[in-house]
């Protein structure tokens, strides 16, 4: 390969860097996206029942030993739904940096192998460049 192929192979490759950067950067925020919505969903839903227990909790009267009870029983479910919502985000965070730290280990194996062979391709030109008895700065 000539000093100009070798070099063209050398901007190519890091062409292809930045878009692989580009790729992984999409993959992580369709990943994210898609985690957060299939979490997201069951948190609004409990979301929906701890808002509309609320709402009710506002207008039980609690002057009687019925209504009291019912406060309780009320109260009691708002924080295991609560409890349940806290959880849910939790597993949902774990989800997403799992997956992230996924891709970004894929995207880093990717860049190595990149700059494995713009290694190769420096050494060779390197190689033609002693023996031509000039260096080409890239």
């Amino acid at each position: 390969m000539s000093k100009e192929g070798i070099i063209s192979a050398i901007i190519s490759c890091e062409n292809q860097i930045t878009e692989l950067d580009k790729e992984y950067d999409n993959k992580s925020a369709i990943a994210k996206e898609e985690i957060e919505s299939k979490f997201n969903t069951k948190i609004n839903e409990i979301v929906s029942k701890i808002r509309a227990i609320e709402k009710d909790l506002e207008t039980t009267n609690d002057k009687n030993d019925e209504g009291k009870a019912k406060r309780k029983e009320k109260n009691t479910l708002l924080k295991k739904l609560n409890k349940e919502v806290k959880t849910i985000s939790k597993n949902r965070n774990t989800e997403i940096k799992t997956k992230l730290k996924e891709i970004e280990e894929e995207r880093k194996a990717g860049i190595t192998r990149i700059n494995r062979e713009i290694t190769v391709l420096k050494k060779r030109l390197s190689a033609l460049e002693r023996v031509d008895g000039y260096t080409v700065r890239i």
